[in-house]
């Protein structure tokens, strides 16, 4: 209607006898004096076919409403008609189309798939549902980055427990079983670096190829071959990829640098379907787990896939800014200390233990601001920067929990019906006292973090470090319901080590958080699960042995999940710096953390993190 005011269609199939017929007049439509039902229009049957086996429609529209071009032309031709059907497929089955302008044939341009050999970087991959169970696998390629490294290739495979983290934290709306509801699907993602592209001889110049790079980019989605709007048009940025790009350091991933794809299908992909106005796909769980999945792979896997080749072959290493705590501490000490005002109002009876909470926060956040501090007089040392960050990790992690504690508390206030006998207030006020003397403790566990005592060497028990870690903990295993037990292996009655202290509590803090949210997540689809963590000290060389009942790691990610930034965590936690920090800290004390080859709790996965000396390597 909107090209013109009449419409003529002729359309038939190889069985049929005689075309079929519909004409259309939009301007019956403009008399505001009628009905819908009032305008008669209604197939019909048209002249006897000739030949008799022909197929196929013609759509006439007249009495156009614009002025076209050939310039107008071009333009629909290249931009929407040569994406209407699935340029990357190679096969010669796709959908013809023909463009007549004034008698002359209007060509509708190609991909040139020599093009997407030209790609500094790759990711193809899929998504599949095998009984049930849903996996992502990717494999990523890149050549030359200019950093003068040769091809690399690195491959991702998740399963379940990993996409559900992913796609959703464990409080998330977003139903599990979205998962496998969404159905499988493929894709292909080419990254371009405008400033390595060159001319070659059997497409263009470097000018014209970075034009072509210009024409088909942006990711489209297709369904059976055919192109679902407005998915990888020029002003469409269904990805995030520009929003995300802005903000990263490092490779910048943004739409104009990529080709690619994704592929779905009608009955494979039941539940992606499209809005009425047929501009994108309706709003679903199946859709978030989708658009979840493809961000992860090149927001997070690909863009620091890139990153770390570039680093790997760099003349000096600068480390990244590992950690950018102090946002989330002030947002978080802000909000207990608000909660802690509103408490007082409510009940100055109890000021004594709420002055003892704010001079928690308040202590809480002389650490960090002096570690703060010291990290930008240690700018270029690479050693101490990941300590720093270390420390900006435990703090952050400390003062959620004295938000979490003082919200709580006003919670159950609020909840508390008019008249509750102080008793039951006092109570309640003990219990977060309780939980007070719990931060205290966690507070005193980083002292040998700080940075004078930091590189100080010393000796001591390690199992008593464990009980202390444990004791820190107390609190946040009874909320999560996790049994926490200490065994020695063999006739081993103590174990004695020498080293950094504080770098031993962050190797122990990170195995101990990595835990709780793997083990909650599990729970979540496992409410009969019981939460567990065992730490085995070891004969020498095996210094301890730490065991969780979680959902473990996939056998080939046991290399990755000790590199920096690498995480499957849902995007609130993602920060990826965990582990590799106690990795960092123990080569430091000339130890090696590990995982153990060995499936203890499910097959394929690995659960068991081993501290040993590296000596037995």
């Amino acid at each position: 209607m909107r090209l013109g005011s009449h419409l003529s269609i002729t359309t038939a199939t190889v069985n049929d006898k005689y075309f079929n017929t519909l004409e259309i007049d939009w301007t019956a439509f403009e008399d505001l004096s009628k009905m819908v039902e009032d305008i008669d229009i209604a197939p019909g049957r048209g002249s006897k076919k000739i030949p008799a086996d022909y197929s196929g429609t013609v759509i006439r529209v007249s009495d156009l409403r614009a002025s076209w071009s050939l310039a107008g032309i071009l333009e629909v031709a290249t931009w929407e008609l040569a994406r209407l059907t699935d340029p990357f497929t190679k096969t010669k089955r796709r959908l013809r189309i023909e463009i007549i302008f004034n008698g002359e044939r209007v060509e509708i341009p190609r991909l040139e798939h020599s093009l997407l050999g030209l790609a500094q970087a790759s990711a193809i991959g899929s998504y599949s549902i095998t009984d049930g169970k849903p996996t992502l696998e990717v494999n990523f390629s890149c050549g030359d980055l200019g950093k003068g490294n040769s091809p690399e290739t690195l491959r991702l495979f998740l399963e379940k427990v990993d996409l559900r983290s992913i796609t959703a934290e464990a409080d998330s709306e977003i139903a599990a079983s979205a998962l496998t509801s969404v159905g499988p699907f493929e894709f292909e993602l080419y990254w371009f670096n405008r400033q390595r592209v060159k001319g070659v001889d059997t497409i263009g110049d470097r000018k014209q190829i970075l034009a072509l790079i210009h024409q088909w980019c942006g990711v489209m989605l297709f369904r059976d071959g055919y192109r679902v709007n407005p998915y990888g048009n020029d002003d469409d940025d269904w990805l995030g990829l520009d929003r995300r790009a802005l903000a990263s350091p490092g490779y910048k991933l943004n739409k104009q640098q990529f080709l690619g794809r994704v592929i779905i299908s009608r009955t494979g992909n039941s539940n992606l379907v499209d809005q009425t106005n047929r501009e994108g796909l309706k709003d679903c769980d199946e859709k978030a787990v989708l658009l979840e999945t493809l961000q992860f792979v090149i927001q997070n896997r690909m863009r620091r896939f890139l990153d770390d080749v570039a680093k790997r072959h760099q003349a000096t290493l600068v480390p990244d800014s590992l950690v950018d705590g102090e946002r989330h501490v002030r947002s978080l000490r802000t909000r207990a200390l608000s909660s802690l005002q509103s408490l007082e109002k409510r009940h100055s009876e109890e000021l004594p233990v709420l002055n003892q909470l704010t001079s928690i926060i308040e202590e809480m956040n002389e650490y960090f601001l002096q570690a703060k501090q010291k990290a930008e007089q240690v700018e270029d040392e690479r050693d101490r920067m990941i300590q720093l960050a270390g420390i900006g990790l435990m703090l952050e992690i400390v003062a959620h929990e004295l938000a979490r504690s003082t919200e709580h508390t006003i919670d159950v206030l609020n909840a508390a019906p008019e008249g509750t006998v102080s008793a039951e207030i006092s109570a309640l006020f003990n219990s977060l006292r309780d939980e007070m003397t719990t931060m205290n403790r966690r507070l005193r566990v980083l002292d040998p973090l700080s940075i004078s005592g930091r590189q100080r060497k010393e000796t001591f028990e390690i199992s008593d470090l464990v009980r202390e870690m444990f004791a820190a903990h107390a609190a946040q295993f009874k909320r999560h319901e996790v049994k926490t037990s200490i065994r020695f292996a063999g006739d081993t009655k103590a174990l004695k080590v020498s080293g950094v202290r504080g770098m031993f509590v962050q190797i122990l803090e990170n195995l101990i958080q990595n835990s709780i949210y793997w083990m909650k997540l599990k729970k979540f689809d496992e409410e009969d699960c019981t939460p567990r963590i065992t730490v085995v000290i070891g004969e020498r060389p095996t210094i301890f042995e730490f065991t969780d009942n979680g959902p473990g790691i996939h056998l080939s990610l046991q290399e990755e999940v000790f590199k920096a930034f690498f995480s499957t965590k849902g995007k609130s936690k993602r920060q990826g710096l965990g582990l590799f920090i106690a990795s960092d800290c123990a080569q430091h004390n000339g130890l090696s953390l590990s995982l153990s080859p060995e499936s203890k709790v499910a097959a394929g996965r690995l659960n068991t993190f081993v501290l040993e000396e590296q000596e037995a390597k």
